[in-house]
């Protein structure tokens, strides 16, 4: 598996509306870099087709993503993040150990990434449970 480093960066953009009027709005994404500087650089150059006025990146943060489902579903456009636990057997113990983990499925619904997780994770030999669902605000992924 190929190794990524995630970064959410929330940019503040002026966009043009429907009536032309601008608007500044601040949208999240989440960017693939191997530094806080190449992810702020990488989000800039990706949004500047998207803004008729000034890019605002008002903060980098760096998540730990574990892995990322992508979904082609024209209605698969809300990104959850799932806290899950993988559950292994302690060898000197013999007691179960849980270890965390985070993924992000792109999906429909709360319902649709849970499903669409479990699917991915039918070609794995993971003992897994699922901890938590939460819809995100991240708007797309920057690979």
């Amino acid at each position: 598996m190929e190794k990524h480093f995630w970064f959410e960066c929330s940019v503040g953009i002026d966009q043009r509306q429907d009536d032309g009027t601008t608007k500044s709005v601040t949208q999240k994404y989440l960017v693939d870099a191997l530094s806080f500087t190449e992810a702020e650089e990488r989000i800039i150059e990706e949004m500047k087709p998207f803004t008729c006025g000034g890019i605002d990146v008002s903060a980098v943060k760096k998540v730990n993503i574990t892995e990322l489902f992508e979904n082609t579903a024209d209605t698969a456009d809300t990104w959850f993040r799932l806290k899950c636990v993988s559950i292994e057997v302690d060898e000197k113990t013999g007691e179960d150990k849980e270890k965390p983990f985070v993924v992000m499925v792109q999906s429909s619904c709360c319902y649709n990434s849970i499903q669409d997780f479990e699917e991915k994770m039918k070609e794995s030999m993971m003992d897994y449970r699922i901890v938590e669902v939460k819809e995100t605000k991240i708007l797309d992924v920057y690979k």
